[in-house]
């Protein structure tokens, strides 16, 4: 299968960004509290989905939108869906076709160049993976980022601007749950409605392997996902599954992090990270700068590796002093061990890019000092949002 492998599972997310107004974030005021301004002015919120408590994975906890990679997002019957228009056909599948894609300037992670069967291997995984990623989005949430066939005359290669496609209400939601029953359907929906999607909106924006649980041999759910991102002109209606999804939610980078430093919501690490780095960048005007200034650099993939300490758990990423040289990618060695607390191990290190885990309270404490192989480093003092003295998690 295209999607199941033997030590981890492939998947695509969404870091679905929306323009709006500028907003002035504000503190939770209680009775007896100043009523302080922060004048933050995000003009752009992101989308944020809630899991179900039943979830076998991340229960309960605030995601962007995304899921597991399908058989049906590498068929070969995609050719004909973007081949439906006359200034595509001759074009097909080719590099020129998809412009920003796949020209990237060295070689791609290994989830777009491993060798896959030859049923799988029509369509460049790049593109496969944008398709997971829309389809996935359209399952969790109701945004379908699609054209309509007609309007593929004036597609740019080099840049497609995020929109929703406009289809009668009871349409798409009839066509969703179909979606969400069978993954093959969203193939078969784009060919009855005469669209395509919008793969050229989307831009790489990183690639997260789960790291080796409590890194061990230990089996686990484990996941390679290409994280991308899109900007919308306009703020779409999202509206969960109630069934993956129980609740959705437009929210500035820095709403996020504060409703998680109070105890609000619940964030996986990698979220956590990308919603971080997004706090570097308040004008989406910017953030589209950037996402193009990018879009022909390679992705890294980012293996989590933890190491035990006498008191918790150093968590590095690349570019961490405590990063191995050779990681263990598959679970063959023994867990990293380093003697002394996280205070003294903390020390050993001048660059840093961890979560340290204080097994003791449960605390976690964020911190990235280091460039993060060409990509903007998440900003881990959030202090200036009014979140504590200190950064933590």
């Amino acid at each position: 299968m295209a999607a199941v492998l033997k030590h981890w599972r492939e998947a695509a997310t969404l870091i679905l960004v929306a323009k709006s107004a500028k907003h002035i974030s504000r503190p939770n005021i209680t009775e007896g509290q100043g009523t302080n301004v922060l004048d933050h002015d995000f003009n752009y919120r992101i989308l944020m989905l809630k899991r179900s408590t039943k979830s076998k994975f991340m229960p309960s906890y605030s995601v962007f939108p995304g899921g597991m990679a399908h058989e049906s997002d590498f068929s070969s019957n995609w050719i004909g869906i973007f081949n439906s228009n006359d200034k595509l056909k001759e074009m097909s599948l080719s590099l020129d076709f998809l412009g920003h894609i796949t020209e990237h300037e060295g070689p791609a992670v290994p989830m777009f160049t491993r060798e896959r069967d030859e049923r799988f291997s029509v369509i460049p995984s790049e593109l496969a993976f944008r398709i997971c990623a829309i389809r996935e989005t359209f399952e969790e949430s109701g945004v379908l980022l699609a054209k309509k066939t007609e309007d593929l005359k004036s597609i740019n290669k080099s840049h497609s601007p995020g929109a929703v496609v406009s289809i009668p209400e009871m349409t798409l939601a009839s066509w969703r749950q179909r979606v969400d029953n069978d993954a093959n359907e969203f193939l078969n929906m784009c060919r009855e409605l005469s669209i395509v999607p919008n793969v050229w909106s989307l831009y790489e924006w990183s690639n997260w392997l789960t790291p080796v649980p409590s890194g061990s041999k230990t089996s686990g759910r484990r996941f390679d996902t290409a994280f991308f991102i899109c900007v919308l002109d306009n703020i779409p209606t999202a509206v969960h599954d109630a069934k993956e999804t129980i609740a959705s939610q437009w929210s500035t980078p820095d709403e996020v992090i504060r409703n998680y430093s109070q105890s609000r919501i619940g964030v996986a690490p990698p979220q956590l990270f990308e919603i971080s780095r997004l706090l570097n960048f308040h004008d989406v005007g910017k953030l589209e700068g950037y996402m193009w200034e990018r879009s022909g650099d390679v992705i890294e993939r980012i293996l989590p590796v933890a190491i035990h300490c006498d008191d918790g758990i150093i968590v590095v990423y690349p570019g961490d002093d405590l990063y191995p040289e050779n990681p263990d990618v598959y679970g063959e060695k023994e867990p990293l061990s380093m003697k002394g607390t996280l205070k003294f191990v903390g020390r050993k290190s001048l660059k840093k890019c961890r979560l340290e885990i204080d097994v003791g309270t449960g605390n976690m404490a964020f911190i990235c000092n280091t460039e993060f192989n060409g990509h903007v480093r998440p900003i881990t003092d959030w202090s200036s949002l009014e979140l504590g003295a200190k950064a933590n998690l």
